[in-house]
């Protein structure tokens, strides 16, 4: 395929596509551009060291969406560190396909707009922190209670997804909490979530912060990976230590306190997703990456080693 279409250049997405665009590059004298998001598969097969240090040694360029972890990436190859170029991901602001009405139906959620929405949107995974949330929530509760908490992503395990639900009803709050999927847009759920809060304790950078900036929504996050890049502490949203739930609880109870601050957070997000995370930015840093790769790898072996390329602040 590569040769019959003259293509320049691999682009391979995620961990097992950078085996097979390094094995194609080789084969075919193309250079491969693998994107990656972590240093190691979150569930890596028996095998996977040697494949790791196989594809690092052989792709011409690694895009990644955050400093810390191009950092990482460069750290795990024992032979040529590869080049590294960090690209945030560009997401298009969600829009949403139902009114806010029918969506809080859906979940269950009062239909008075008065009770306030704090909602996490990520798949329901130990590492997304949703149990330091639950944690959270009683505190904010028990000072706040016009609050529902929505915990909306896919489920990787009903085990997880149980033990949440337990935790909940072990802390008093399974009324106030509601978990699950959606099989619509996204936009439709972030249509009824007034205060976005990730709880993550390992991330890179989570599409859905870059699509709660978007949409001009007050933050409280996680100092974890690339998120702090992305959310200016007191600027465009809260920064806090992960797997803390106390910090967690007092950001989000500011937020709920001080409608003023809620405000100038979403504003100051909305306007930092325009300058710097629009879906236009990424194309024309990737058209850029990919130009240069074609220019500078028109004969193998790969490019030399270079350091990790943050975007401009």
């Amino acid at each position: 395929m590569i040769r019959r279409h003259n293509i320049d250049v691999v682009d391979a997405h995620c961990e097992s596509a950078a085996l097979i665009g390094a094995c194609a590059g080789l084969i075919t004298g193309k250079p491969c551009i693998a994107t990656l998001y972590h240093p190691h598969p979150l569930q890596p097969p028996r095998f996977w060291p040697v494949a790791e240090q196989f594809f690092l040694a052989n792709v011409a360029l690694v895009v990644t969406d955050s400093a810390i972890k191009g950092k990482e990436i460069q750290q795990t190859s024992s032979f040529r560190q590869p080049e590294v170029v960090v690209i945030p991901n560009g997401p298009w602001p969600p829009i949403p396909t139902c009114d806010a009405r029918s969506i809080r139906h859906q979940f269950n959620l009062p239909g008075d707009p008065k009770v306030r929405v704090i909602g996490q949107i990520s798949a329901l995974r130990e590492f997304k922190g949703q149990m330091v949330l639950l944690e959270a929530a009683r505190v904010v509760l028990e000072q706040y209670p016009n609050v529902i908490f929505l915990l909306a992503g896919y489920e990787h395990s009903p085990q997880f997804r149980a033990r949440l639900e337990r935790r909940a009803a072990e802390l008093g709050i399974s009324e106030k909490v509601r978990l699950g999927g959606y099989p619509g847009p996204i936009g439709d759920v972030w249509n009824v979530i007034d205060i976005h809060v990730h709880a993550s304790l390992f991330d890179s950078l989570p599409n859905a912060i870059l699509e709660g900036m978007s949409l001009g929504k007050p933050a409280v996050v996680t100092s974890v990976g690339g998120v702090p890049d992305a959310v200016i502490d007191g600027v465009t949203g809260l920064v806090v230590p992960p797997g803390n739930s106390f910090a967690l609880a007092s950001a989000l109870l500011r937020v709920l306190r001080e409608p003023e601050l809620a405000r100038k957070l979403g504003e100051g997000a909305r306007s930092r997703y325009e300058r710097l995370y629009r879906p236009e930015h990424m194309t024309r840093k990737l058209e850029s990456c990919f130009s240069e790769v074609i220019h500078r790898c028109s004969a193998w072996p790969p490019l030399p080693n270079r350091s990790v390329n943050a975007p401009s602040p």
